[in-house]
């Protein structure tokens, strides 16, 4: 995904600049099977909390290790899962919004439709009527 790409385009643009000693590959391992984690089970109920269980760390040193590693809060990552998921069910299905607003771990409908204008510009029914 994007943000997997993201997170190791970065990591080398950080080796190519600091080193092997800015990077804690352990910690990064860590983070990259959390966003593995993530992506497994977007659509069940997530905290930062769990996902830092997951990860073995405290919820606040692994907000920072996740963001620094992916550009993306913990929170961020999790809704951008679930919005491009829901972007595919709205090509692929004819499916009813609120549907795929429960498909995808949103709990209500309009705050996925809240959430998927804000990261997308438009609304989930405008987004299903594009074109490509």
């Amino acid at each position: 995904s994007e943000a997997i790409v993201s997170c190791i385009l970065q990591q080398m643009l950080c080796e190519l600049i600091y080193g092997n000693t800015a990077l804690n590959f352990s910690e990064d391992n860590i983070i990259a099977n959390t966003m593995k984690f993530i992506s497994e089970n977007y659509k069940n109920p997530l905290s930062v909390e769990d996902m830092a269980r997951q990860a073995s760390m405290s919820k606040f040193h692994f907000s920072r290790q996740f963001k620094r590693q992916t550009g993306y809060s913990p929170y961020e990552y999790l809704t951008k899962c679930r919005i491009d998921k829901a972007k595919h069910l709205l090509k692929k299905t004819s499916s009813p919004i609120k549907d795929i607003a429960f498909q995808v771990g949103f709990e209500s409908e309009s705050n996925f439709i809240a959430s998927f204008h804000s990261k997308t510009g438009m609304s989930p029914n405008k987004f299903r009527k594009l074109p490509f």
